[in-house]
């Protein structure tokens, strides 16, 4: 017993010391965290306040008890640690220390830290328990994640019951990153059609001389020159648009629960206890993880256990079952293996109130973890265009042209007419058919 404190009784002025004093320092901060974190962390002070404050109080200290044990699942097998260190017993109350660690064949591992206190009614074979953990895991990508749990227990002869509450504290973590380039090409066409028309006109005039006169001929070409300019203009226009994905993984916030029965067997058998309970962790990025589990517990000797868990889907744990083994070994005296040798013989049912002592801390020892999908980081979006424009000029010419030729005689004066010669005269001595005959005939 430590100097200076009378047995089972604690005065104000003898519990004083640096540990109180850090204690009730972190008391009066504000918490920090998610909603729960602040609760979790108080519960967890005033665990560590009674672990490490009163650890000399037992009047006969128990002997701290190792658990080891292996599990498997569909591609997983899990090895594991648990150690239950007393620090306080006296009156029906005991608390006490409580790490663990876990290593799978994935490269994964697990370390938790917590706190239990357990308190046996009087003169009932009913005890209540509370504990505070601090977990940490290695995810299969490199993360670690951390959360706080807290969990209440009720153990009796014939039922259990337990429910653990879970809450992470790490921030979602990125395990992969991508680009995507999405490369578009519109292109666009304009026709431009222009029209120009240049029209000439020429003359020739040629004069034949007669007898009498003189005969002129005037010939009028007129030329229509049509050109068709035609401008195409060809604007490509190409777009890169680039997009960042990046992929997460966070812990998830959730609580389990369970109730169980121990079957009503001979003294002798087995201890075998059934449980049906329920889970339920909210998704980051999906649905909710939850649904129904079940375990067996066989007791098959003082330190040997055998269980079997089914969950309802494999979502939770990557796996829809597990199946192990756990050996509990006390460490007390000279030699801590010493009660081996009792490992496989039957003995009468343990005392109720060993439970309390041996019992292991049933809780989700893993953090769980979440993957997301792809999610785009709008913040890194980038677009941009490049146009190339092409002209192409074409020119196209038509050509029309129309002559006209007129004849006319200029009589000589000093000439005499001529029959032969004159058209006037011809065309009075042999009637206008024959001179319009002619005419045309110029004309044309």
């Amino acid at each position: 017993m430590r100097p200076g404190l009378d047995r089972g009784r604690i005065t104000k002025d003898q519990y004083k010391g640096p540990a109180l004093k850090r204690i009730r320092k972190h008391t009066c901060s504000e918490p920090q965290g998610r909603r729960l974190a602040g609760r979790f962390a108080t519960l967890i002070i005033a665990l560590i306040a009674c672990v490490t404050g009163i650890p000399a109080l037992a009047e006969e200290p128990r002997a701290a008890h190792v658990t080891t044990g292996i599990r498997a699942g569909d591609g997983i097998i899990e090895v594991f640690g648990d150690f239950i260190q007393p620090a306080y017993d006296q009156g029906g109350t005991f608390s006490f220390v409580n790490p663990r660690f876990s290593i799978t064949d994935g490269d994964e591992n697990e370390f938790n830290l917590g706190a239990g206190v357990r308190h046996k009614l009087h003169d009932r074979d009913v005890i209540l328990g509370a504990n505070a953990y601090v977990d940490s895991r290695n995810s299969p990508n490199g993360n670690r994640f951390s959360q706080l749990g807290a969990g209440l227990e009720f153990l009796s002869r014939w039922v259990d019951a337990r429910v653990n509450f879970y809450d992470p504290l790490t921030d979602d973590r990125k395990i992969a990153e991508s680009m995507t380039r999405d490369i578009d090409t519109a292109v666009m066409t304009d026709v431009d059609k222009s029209t120009k028309t240049d029209v000439s006109t020429t003359t020739d005039v040629s004069t034949v001389p007669t007898r009498g006169g003189t005969l002129t001929n005037t010939t009028t070409t007129t030329t229509t020159i049509k050109t068709t300019t035609t401008k195409t203009t060809t604007a490509t226009t190409t777009t890169t648009t680039d997009r960042y994905f990046e992929r997460f993984e966070a812990a998830l916030r959730g609580y389990d629960a369970e109730i169980g029965v121990k079957l009503p067997l001979a003294e002798t058998a087995p201890e075998v206890r059934v449980f049906v309970g329920h889970y339920d962790f909210e998704s980051r990025y999906g649905e909710d993880i939850e649904g129904a589990k079940g375990r067996l517990e066989v007791r098959a000797g003082p330190y040997l256990t055998f269980d079997a868990e089914v969950f309802e889907n494999d979502k939770l744990n990557d796996t829809d079952f597990f199946v192990g083994a756990r050996l509990q070994v006390p460490f007390e005296g000279s030699n801590p293996f010493s009660g081996l040798g009792q490992l496989f013989k039957q003995r009468e049912a343990r005392p109720f109130v060993d439970r309390m002592y041996t019992d292991m801390v049933m809780r989700d020892v893993h953090v769980q973890l979440e993957e997301s999908g792809n999610r785009e980081d709008k913040s890194r979006f980038q677009q941009s265009s490049e146009t190339d424009t092409v002209v192409d000029t074409s020119t196209t010419s038509e050509t029309s042209s129309n002559s006209t030729t007129t004849t006319t005689f200029q009589p000589d004066p000093d000439e005499e007419e001529c029959e032969d010669c004159n058209p006037r005269f011809l065309q009075s001595a042999r009637g206008p058919g024959l001179i319009g005959a002619i005419n045309t005939v110029i004309t044309r």
